[in-house]
C-alpha cells in the first residue's frame, strides 16, 4: 500500500478544513483502519455531487497523507475531483464542509 504525498492529491484542503478533519478524527475516536474518503456520485447530465466522510480502504483507492490521516480517493473519481478544494465553514449561519471548484 503506497501512501502518496498530499501535494499529489487531486483535492486540496484549506487550513480550516484540515483542522476540523483532525478534530473530528481524534474526538470521535475514529479507528486507525479508517481514513477520510473523498468521492463523487452522480454525473452524466446531472451535476456531480461531492462526498466527504470516514470510511475503510477499498482495493481501487489511491491513498494520500493528510498530516497523519489517510485520504482515500477511488481511481474512478480522480478526474471529477481535480482542482477541487475542501473548505470548512463555521459561522452563525452555517457549519460544515464545502467543495469549491
Amino acid at each position: 500500500m503506497e501512501i502518496l504525498a498530499l501535494s499529489l492529491c487531486p483535492v486540496t484542503f484549506t487550513t480550516e478544513a484540515k483542522a476540523e478533519i483532525h478534530k473530528i478524527y481524534h474526538s470521535k475516536n475514529i479507528p486507525k483502519e479508517y481514513g477520510l474518503r473523498v468521492a463523487t456520485e452522480g454525473g452524466g447530465c446531472a451535476a456531480v455531487k461531492h462526498i466527504i466522510g470516514f470510511d475503510k480502504i477499498k482495493d481501487t483507492d489511491k491513498i494520500y497523507d493528510l498530516d497523519g490521516i489517510n485520504v482515500f480517493v477511488e481511481k474512478k473519481h480522480l478526474m471529477f475531483l481535480f482542482g477541487c478544494k475542501v473548505n470548512y465553514i463555521s459561522n452563525g449561519h452555517e457549519q460544515g464542509f464545502e467543495f469549491v471548484k
